[in-house]
This record gives structure tokens, C-alpha cells and sequence, in this order.
């Protein structure tokens, strides 16, 4: 509705490359300093290597759990044995491509096409249209040679591996942005987004790609999960084990301490409260707030500041009246003007006025402690002068209802 569009470019710029999946985020204490394989925004994607490992686990033990169950529903011994003649050498064949095939995938996403290109000069890899394709061909020539792949692939088809597994690996590749890219190199043809940002609704408003990252590692912690399974199956002293591997985990991945910004500083500000508080605790002019009729309109002072915009959006998910403060990525172009006239409220007070009047709010919140020195008192004495009346104070939070 807001008609918001993000540039290609911005978008490409906020987007994963395949080698941010190895390369951790500078604040982990363990693999912040050492690896650094290709740093961008947003690229810091290393999910720990403990989750990696007990995924694997997870993959391996649920293939052959299903691998076992696949040759119960497999032909006969004497029905195997009548066909094998001739049905070997070319179920061979077709694994043999399909092996091919997916080692292909793999370099030209790994970013090594131009290297293998340079030893065998003969030998083309660029784009990943045809060795999927020839991947595809052949798992379907290899189902269609072996009824135990069929039934491993039924099997497959109502796991949850396979579910999981496929969910990763389609996060992972939408988290690749409009243009996926390898080592900084783009890889053509290779883009599931770019059709999305092209064609469906929404997408082209969407700014950060990498941040499908999330869905990775949602996906693979569930297949970590399966990885712990197989450890309690097979280990006597699977809780013993599995704590080790928590606490390990907890060591390898932990981040801290987390920068913080200071654009408080920007309009002669204090540091905001470390926290947000909820329930009883929440600040109580929040609970004045509570009281308002449901169309009120709340503008709270300091404006403009993204600390203190960030804590007005959380208090208002527990007040539930509209707010005139408050941005996410995009800033609509009425908010910068308010943002500008509201954010200079002590050096221009009668054009802030203006912009508040025009606003369409009805009630106002001054944080007076927010500002140094306290000069959070001029601007309650600037709405005093303008005929606002207090509605009630708490901690140098005063509420205003605006005149008419």
C-alpha cells in the first residue's frame, strides 16, 4: 500500500553469498577471528560447527534407517537375480551421471568452475541449468532401474528429512538474492529470487535476503535434532553426551558482547534504558496510555531518534494505540518531514509546532529524562504554552492530550 520498492542493487547488496554460510559473524569468540572467508553485509551466516556436525548425523542415521526399511519393500531375492543381467550395467551408468552430475553442482557453486575450466580447458561449467537437469534425468532414470530406490524414495517422500532437508535448501538458496553470487562471482542463471522479485507481489519491497537465514537455521536445528536422536539410540550415556555437546555448542556459537549503537547522541540525548519491560513492569505511563479512547493518536518526545523509536513500537504491541513515531526499513516520506521539524522541537519550537498540529495526533508522551542537562522541561513548557493538558505523570513521563 505504501508503494515501497527496493532497487536491484540494494537488494543484491543485503543479499547471502554461498560462502557467508562459512564465514562467522566478528562478535563469536571462537570463530569470529578466524573465519573471515568472504565478508560483506549481512554475510556473517556460520551457524557453529556443532550443528553442522549433528545434522550430518542426523542425515546419515535417517538414510539408512530408510535404506533398511526400503529393502523390505523391494522385490524378491529370486525376482533380483532374474533381472540383474541386464539391468546393472545400466543402473550403473545412470548413477554414475547422476554422481557426475551433482559433483558438477557442487563446483560451480563452490565458485571453482574457472579453475577446473583452466586444468581441462575442453571442459564448460558456468551455469547450473544443465547439470541440474542431468541431475534430475538421472535420479529418475535411477528410480525407474530400481524398485529399491522407488521404495526409498516413497520412504523419502513421508519423512521428515525430507521435508526439513528441502525447506534448508530452499531458504538457503532464496537467502542468495536476486543474483546469486560465489566468492563475490556471479553464478548466471542461478536465481530462484529474481523471479520472485520480478513477479510476485511483495518481494520487490523486501530489502534483506540473507535474512532467509533465519529459516536456515530453523531448518537446521531440526535435523540437529535428529542428529541427537541418533546419538540416544545408539550411546548408553546419550545425556551425558548430548549436555557436552550443548555446552560445547554454547562456547563455539556464543557472540557477545553486542555492539550497540549511539545515534541517541544525534539530538543532545542520555542513553536510552538497556531494556524493555513488560507486563507490571512496563513503564506505568504506558498504562495512562491504556485509558485513551481506541482512535487516539500518541507522538512521544524525543522524536526521531531510533533507540528511543524502537522502545515506542515495542511499548505499543502493550498499549495498542496508534503511533506516529516508530520506521522499520523503509521511511515514508511523511515521517522524515516529522522526523525533521518533531526532531528539532528545542531549536525551532514554532515549526515543530506546525508539524505536530498537521500530524493528526491527539495525545503526546514527553520522555524528560531522555535529554542532557534537563532540558526535557522546555519541551513539557513548550506544550504547556500551546494549551496541551497534562493527563497524568510517572518517572518524568508526562502524557498530553492535544487541543482541538
Amino acid at each position: 500500500r505504501g508503494g515501497i520498492a527496493r532497487p536491484r542493487w540494494e537488494v543484491e547488496l543485503f543479499s547471502a553469498d554461498v560462502y557467508s554460510y562459512l564465514t562467522a559473524t566478528e562478535g563469536q569468540r571462537v570463530w569470529g577471528p578466524r573465519l573471515q572467508v568472504f565478508s560483506k553485509p549481512e554475510g556473517g551466516l556460520f551457524p557453529s560447527l556443532t550443528p553442522l556436525l549433528l545434522a550430518g548425523l542426523g542425515v546419515v542415521g535417517s538414510l539408512r534407517a530408510l535404506w533398511k526399511g526400503s529393502s523390505s519393500q523391494g522385490p524378491s531375492a529370486a525376482a533380483t537375480r532374474q533381472r540383474r543381467w541386464w539391468r546393472r550395467p545400466a543402473l550403473a551408468l545412470t548413477l554414475l551421471v547422476a554422481a557426475a552430475s551433482l559433483l558438477a553442482v557442487i563446483v560451480i557453486v563452490a565458485g571453482a568452475a574457472n579453475e577446473i575450466s583452466s586444468w581441462l580447458p575442453g571442459l564448460r561449467m558456468r551455469r547450473l541449468g544443465r547439470p541440474l537437469l542431468a541431475l534430475t534425468c538421472s535420479l529418475l532414470g535411477v528410480a525407474a532401474l530400481s524398485p529399491r530406490a522407488r521404495a526409498l524414495a516413497r520412504g523419502l517422500g513421508h519423512s521428515h528429512l525430507s521435508f526439513y532437508a528441502a525447506g534448508l535448501l530452499l531458504a538457503f538458496w532464496l537467502s542468495l538474492g536476486p543474483t546469486v553470487t560465489s566468492l563475490g562471482q556471479p553464478l548466471p542463471g542461478a536465481s530462484l529470487y529474481l523471479w520472485l522479485y520480478e513477479h510476485v507481489p511483495g518481494y520487490g519491497s523486501l530489502r534483506v535476503p540473507a535474512r532467509f537465514a533465519m529459516l536456515v537455521t530453523l531448518f537446521l536445528s531440526v535435523l540437529g535434532g535428529l542428529g541427537a536422536l541418533e546419538i540416544v539410540r545408539r550411546c548408553r550415556r546419550a545425556g551425558l553426551l548430548l549436555s557436552a555437546v550443548g555446552l560445547v555448542f554454547l562456547l563455539e556459537s556464543t557472540a557477545a558482547p553486542i555492539v550497540l549503537n549511539d545515534v541517541w547522541r544525534e539530538f543532545n540525548l542520555k542513553k536510552p534504558p538497556g531494556r524493555v519491560l513488560v507486563g507490571s513492569e512496563a513503564p506505568a505511563i504506558y498504562r495512562a496510555v491504556q485509558t485513551l479512547p481506541v482512535e487516539a493518536v500518541l507522538v512521544e518526545f524525543p522524536f526521531g531518534s531510533s533507540p528511543y523509536e524502537l522502545r515506542y513500537m515495542f511499548y505499543s504491541t502493550q498499549h495498542g494505540r496508534r503511533l506516529s513515531n516508530g520506521y522499520s526499513g523503509a521511511l515514508p516520506a511523511s515521517y522524515l518531514e516529522r522526523r525533521t521539524a518533531l526532531g528539532a522541537v528545542l531549536g525551532e519550537p514554532d515549526r515543530a509546532w506546525s508539524a505536530l498540529a498537521s500530524s493528526g495526533a491527539t495525545h503526546v508522551i514527553v520522555h524528560e529524562r531522555a535529554w542532557r542537562r534537563g532540558k526535557g522541561k522546555k519541551v513539557t513548557a513548550w506544550l504547556d504554552r500551546h494549551g496541551a493538558r497534562r493527563l497524568a505523570a510517572s518517572d518524568d513521563d508526562i502524557l498530553f492530550a492535544l487541543p482541538r
